[in-house]
């Protein structure tokens, strides 16, 4: 059976009062959870069976930390969404700390210290069979008592009594603090008693909260405000703190206080308790002239679950309250960022763009995921850095592109770090494209020389240009060679031609292409004089370019001499023989006469 208690002094009232208080009707979704496990990057797995188990939660500039043995943790600072501004409303800085497990054993001794309120994330289940207590501390002096981690002190005493700290610190002048906050919305402390002429106030008690993705099971959790002594004080009790328990389920065996306490008494005058989610009481005295501090308001206690039965079951348990505890149902955590996939823009034609988006996607229904990324790229693949802030279902897109120049395999990676998870992204490709060789290789100018030949009489050369990519594009195109144009240039153009091709697209080399990968280019050298001739042949093709647009050039440089008596040409030859029979006829007419 559970027992979660709210009032120090008045037990058997309690005990006889409503076990649960519902926020809502049994098994609606009503509540959320204020950390959630997913919005932290985990520190490991926390399982600590014997020893001291030390926590300093920290302040809101100081780091909280965590130590047991030879081991330790940092952990986060938290402001609660920039509500945190100390005793202004009560709302404490938090120090977080976040595990994929946690198991705490009977027989470890748990020391919490510090100033901030404590958070003990779980990203699965949690069982913590030790005592946690943020309790407020009592006093017996004019200094006000310390308010436990994340609660508030109590007023200082003696001739100038003050308030006790936090939005319902008991007065000085004996009334009671005001009630304030709701667990549903912030993690609250308590607030200090009143200071009075005999005394100093005690502190309220501290605020906790302990959250596992599964199941969550706990022994003894204490947020007890300070309490005065039998010495000679009036100083007023503190209040009670704020105690959040949420799992998908809660053990209803555990104890469970975040009461307030009676303050102390003495001859001169009392200061007020300190006020929570109840009212304080105010300062009082009786016939003998003993003055007594008010008695500390309770604090608050908020069970969550996502079982639609755990509220019956808790209200039930035997649970008792003198008020201020609330058990409401929850939906499931979720992971709230869904890391980005890695991308893989397989098979990118060289001298074309590809480009894919990276995406973060926060997506759970509470709770932001900030964070940052930077990409580390190799030449040929480019994005830019970036933030992101994400509420949830939110996502945020940014573009990663593939532009190789030169085929080949790549990698790179984007790194990303946030509050909930830090990792990387794998970005790979691979550049596949065609590759112009010839047979008379393909180094700038290359000299093809046709050797020499009288004028009239045509020399050939074959040029033989293959597409040598082994590229394995699965019977796609994109390794095909175009050959766009071939032009010759220069200062004897006349004397060199080509012949027109037949086939201006060649596959590759691969066994899947459908083309033939090769074709030969007939250069013609067919000078009609004597000398020597030198021009220049260029290529285009779409190597390096979209296929069919216009792409790399290959130039070669054509020479070749001529020499010696012109050779005629065919219909020449003709009228020549045609001249020659007709004398012969004449010769012979002449000869008969």
């Amino acid at each position: 059976m559970s027992t979660y208690c709210n009032r120090g002094l008045s037990m058997a009232a309690a005990l006889a009062a409503t076990a649960l208080t519902a926020s809502a009707a049994l098994g609606s979704i009503d509540g959320t959870v204020l950390f959630n496990p997913y919005l932290f990057s985990s520190l490991g797995t926390l399982n600590v069976t014997s020893g001291t188990l030390n926590i300093n939660t920290g302040t809101s500039t100081t780091a909280p930390t965590l130590s047991f043995g030879s081991a330790s943790y940092t952990g986060y600072i938290n402001n609660q969404n920039g509500m945190a501004e100390g005793a202004a409303n009560g709302i404490p800085y938090v120090g977080v700390f976040d595990f994929s497990s946690i198991n705490i054993g009977s027989g470890v001794a748990v020391n919490i210290t510090g100033t901030n309120a404590l958070a003990l994330l779980s990203q699965s289940i949690a069982n913590i069979a030790a005592t946690l207590s943020v309790d407020g501390s009592g006093t017996e002096g004019d200094t006000g008592g310390a308010g436990g981690p994340g609660g508030f002190a109590g007023g200082n005493g003696g001739s100038n009594p003050a308030n006790g700290q936090g939005p319902g610190g008991g007065g000085s002048n004996g009334s009671p603090g005001a009630t304030y906050g709701n667990l549903d919305t912030a993690l609250y402390g308590g607030s200090g008693g009143g200071g009075g002429t005999g005394g100093g106030g005690n502190g309220g008690g501290g605020a906790l909260d302990i959250t596992a993705v599964g199941s969550l099971t706990v022994a003894n959790i204490n947020a007890i405000g300070g309490g005065g002594g039998d010495a000679m004080e009036s100083g007023g009790g503190g209040s009670g703190g704020g105690i959040i328990l949420s799992g998908s389920t809660v053990s209803d065996s555990a104890n469970v206080f975040a009461y307030g306490m009676a303050g102390g008494h003495a001859s001169l005058g009392a200061g007020g308790g300190g006020s929570f989610g109840g009212v304080g009481l105010s300062g009082t005295s009786n016939a003998d002239g003993y003055n007594f501090g008010g008695e500390g308001g309770n604090g608050q206690i908020l069970v969550q679950s996502t079982s639609a039965n755990q509220s019956t079951s808790f209200a039930t348990a035997g649970i008792f309250s003198a008020g201020g505890v609330t058990s409401e149902q929850i939906a499931q955590l979720e992971q709230p960022l869904l890391a980005p996939s890695n991308i893989d823009f397989g098979q990118v034609r060289t001298g074309t763009t590809a480009v894919q988006n990276l995406s973060f996607q926060n997506s759970s229904s509470t709770g932001t995921v900030t964070g940052q990324y930077t990409p580390a790229l190799p030449s040929g693949m480019s994005g830019k850095p970036g933030t992101f802030s994400l509420a949830g279902g939110q996502s945020s897109t940014s573009t990663i592109s593939f532009a190789p120049i030169s085929r080949g395999n790549y990698s790179g990676t984007v790194s990303y770090s946030s509050n909930v998870v830090i990792g990387s992204v794998a970005i790979t490709g691979t550049a596949v494209g065609p590759v112009f060789s010839a047979n008379v290789g393909t180094a700038p100018l290359t000299v093809i020389n046709l050797g020499n030949t009288t004028p009239g009489l045509a020399a050939t050369f074959d040029l033989k240009i293959t597409n040598t990519s082994t590229d394995d594009v699965n019977g796609t195109n994109l390794a095909n060679l175009t050959l766009e144009s071939e032009n010759i240039t220069g200062p004897t153009a006349n004397a060199f031609y080509v012949v027109p091709l037949t086939q201006n697209v060649l596959g590759n080399a691969a066994a899947d292409s459908p083309l033939g990968n090769s074709t030969d280019l007939s250069i013609v050298f067919n000078p009609t004089t004597d000398g020597s001739f030198t021009d220049y042949l260029t290529i285009t093709t779409d190597q390096g370019a979209p296929l069919g647009d216009v792409g790399q050039q290959f130039t070669y440089e054509l020479t070749g001499t001529s020499s010696g008596t012109p050779t005629p040409e065919p219909a020449t030859l003709a009228l020549l023989a045609l001249g020659g029979l007709a004398l012969l006829v004449v010769r012979r007419r002449k000869h008969r006469v």
